[in-house]
C-alpha cells in the first residue's frame, strides 16, 4: 500500500474536493477512504478490464480523479463498475496469466445460445441429459448470459463470479473463491471430486461445440483461463491436443430435440394460443412425445402428430415464409427440417385452413 500512503501524504490531495452524484462535494482523502478503499482492498496494482495493470497512485489520479469525476459525475461505484476487475490480481499474478494476450485470443470470445439458434432459442426443447465428458476446450459459452455478461472476453466475467463486491448472501461466492488458489498444475486435481459429484450441465449445439446449460459457471470461467493460459503457451497441435485432454471433465449432456424444437418454433408463428412441452412419466423422463396445450385441452402427441397439425395449420404461417426462408440460410438443420418435412415455404404461399387437432 505504498502507493496509497504517498497520496494521503501529499497535501494538494488533502486540500482537493471532488463531486458526488448527489452534487455536494468533499475532500479527496475523505472521498478515498470512503468510497475507494472499500472497493479496494489491499493492493498495490490495479487490474482494468482493458487488461492494463495500474498502479495505485496512477490509479487514483488519472482514473478516480479525472474519469471517474468527468465521466461518471464521482459516482466510484458505477465507474468501479465500468473499469476494474478485482478480487483476481493474486489469480492472475501467480499463475503468469498475460491478460493482454489472452484477450487478443479468439477463444476469449463467449456465445449463447442466440449466436447459435438466433430468434429460435426461445423455443427450444431439451431432451433429458446423460451423461459424457467434454473438454473445456468445447465449451465455448453458456446458455443464458447475466445481464452484465461481457461476450468479447472471457476473462472480463471472471470479476462476475469472485468479485469483491458479488451479493454475498447465499455465500456461494464465497465459498468459490478457494478456485482461486489453484494453479493449472492442480486445478483439475483439486476439482475431481466436485465435478464428480456436482457436474456442469451442458448443451451440444451439433457441431462439436457446447455451452453451459446450468451449474459450473464458476469453476468453467476459472478452467477456461487456465486453458487459454496454457494454450496460449502451445506451439504444436500434440501440445494443443494434450491440453484437449488434460481440462476434460465429467458433464451432463443435454441434446436439443430438433423436430420439437423447430415445430414449436411453427407454432409460435402461427400466432396460435397453444403451449408444448415435454410428456413424462411417472419416474418424470421424457417418453418421446409432446403435450400440447390448445383450447383448454392437452393432448399427448408424437412427432408424427406434431408434423400432422402444423401441416393441417400451414396458412396460419404463410405469411411468415420469407422469415423461415431465411433462417433457412443460417442454420443449417433448421433448413433441413423445412426442406424434410415442410417443404411448400420454400415455394409459393400455402392456402389458408383453420386449425385442428
Amino acid at each position: 500500500m505504498d502507493g496509497l500512503n504517498s497520496i494521503f501524504s501529499n497535501p494538494f490531495i488533502k486540500k482537493r474536493l471532488l463531486q458526488l452524484p448527489d452534487g455536494s462535494s468533499i475532500s479527496a482523502d475523505e472521498y478515498i477512504d470512503k468510497y475507494v478503499l472499500p472497493k479496494l482492498g489491499e493492493t498495490d496494482t490495479i487490474m482494468l478490464k482493458t487488461g492494463k495493470k495500474v498502479s495505485m497512485n496512477q490509479f487514483i489520479n488519472k482514473y478516480v480523479f479525472t474519469i471517474c469525476q468527468r465521466d461518471f459525475k464521482g459516482d466510484f461505484d458505477k465507474f468501479y463498475d465500468n473499469y476494474v476487475v478485482d478480487n483476481v490480481n493474486d489469480f492472475f499474478n501467480n499463475n503468469g496469466i498475460d491478460i493482454e494476450t489472452i484477450s487478443k485470443m479468439s477463444e476469449s470470445h463467449i456465445y449463447d445460445m442466440y449466436d447459435y439458434y438466433l430468434v429460435i432459442s426461445r423455443y427450444i426443447i431439451y431432451n433429458d441429459p446423460e451423461m459424457s465428458k467434454k473438454s473445456i476446450a468445447d465449451i465455448v459459452g453458456i446458455a443464458s448470459e447475466p445481464s452484465n455478461y461481457d461476450k468479447d472476453n472471457v476473462v472480463n466475467n471472471l470479476n462476475l463470479y469472485f468479485s469483491k463486491q458479488t451479493d454475498k448472501i447465499t455465500n456461494y461466492n464465497n465459498r468459490a473463491d478457494n478456485m482461486l488458489d489453484y494453479s493449472s498444475d492442480n486445478v483439475m486435481s483439486g476439482l475431481y471430486s466436485s465435478f464428480n459429484k456436482e457436474p456442469m450441465v451442458v448443451v451440444d449445439m451439433g457441431n462439436g461445440d457446447t455451452l453451459i446449460s446450468e451449474n459450473g459457471m464458476h469453476r468453467y470461467h476459472v478452467l477456461r483461463i487456465h486453458y487459454l493460459n496454457e494454450l496460449s503457451k502451445a506451439k504444436t497441435e500434440e501440445d494443443r491436443e494434450r491440453l484437449r485432454e488434460k481440462y476434460t471433465v465429467p458433464v451432463k449432456m443435454e441434446t436439443i430435440d430438433l423436430i420439437k424444437t423447430y415445430s414449436n418454433f411453427l407454432l409460435g408463428l402461427s400466432g396460435l394460443d397453444i403451449y408444448l412441452s415435454k410428456e413424462r412419466d411417472e419416474e418424470l423422463k421424457q417418453t418421446g412425445n409432446s403435450i400440447l396445450t390448445y383450447k383448454n385441452k392437452r393432448y399427448a402427441i408424437t412427432d408424427n402428430q406434431l408434423l400432422d397439425f402444423l401441416r393441417k395449420n400451414l396458412g396460419l404461417i404463410s405469411d411468415r415464409g420469407v422469415t423461415i426462408r431465411k433462417l433457412c440460410d443460417y442454420i443449417p438443420s433448421f433448413n433441413d427440417y423445412i426442406h424434410s418435412y415442410f417443404p411448400e415455404f420454400m415455394q409459393e404461399k400455402v392456402d389458408n385452413r383453420k386449425a385442428s387437432i
